[in-house]
């Protein structure tokens, strides 16, 4: 959040920043600035999303899953499992063996995973 205001003390400054603000900018203000604090704001935050999804690892562990989007992880899991060696799978083949279309199967791994199916399947 950038926090664009006419108050400029320190006490401003510091309120402002504890209820959030990343920017804080005084009025008269510089539009190149505030335009350049939006553009670092933008990619601070699609680093930080870039990274966490990427870090995404899902690993078959004993612990039992109890949620619907728990279980679907797991049979996936099992049936990439299953097919380790065969260079054939693929969303669509993982999808019917998980008796779901494509497209539905697409959109719950993409939800679940931040990846798309084939990216999934690879990190398996």
């Amino acid at each position: 959040m950038v926090l664009l205001t006419a108050k400029g003390t320190p006490q401003d400054q510091l309120f402002g920043t504890r209820k959030g603000a990343d920017a804080y900018l005084t009025k008269p203000f510089d539009p190149e600035l505030l335009i350049e604090k939006v553009k670092q704001q933008i990619a601070s935050r699609k680093l930080l999303s870039d990274k966490y999804a990427q870090k995404v690892r899902l690993e078959p562990t004993d612990t039992e899953i109890k949620s619907a989007e728990g279980k679907l992880l797991e049979q996936a899991i099992k049936v990439i499992e299953k097919h380790m060696g065969d260079t054939s799978l693929d969303p669509e083949k993982l999808a019917s063996e998980l008796a779901m279309s494509a497209s539905t199967f697409y959109r719950k791994i993409k939800k679940l995973t931040q990846q798309p199916p084939g990216e999934f399947i690879k990190s398996i």
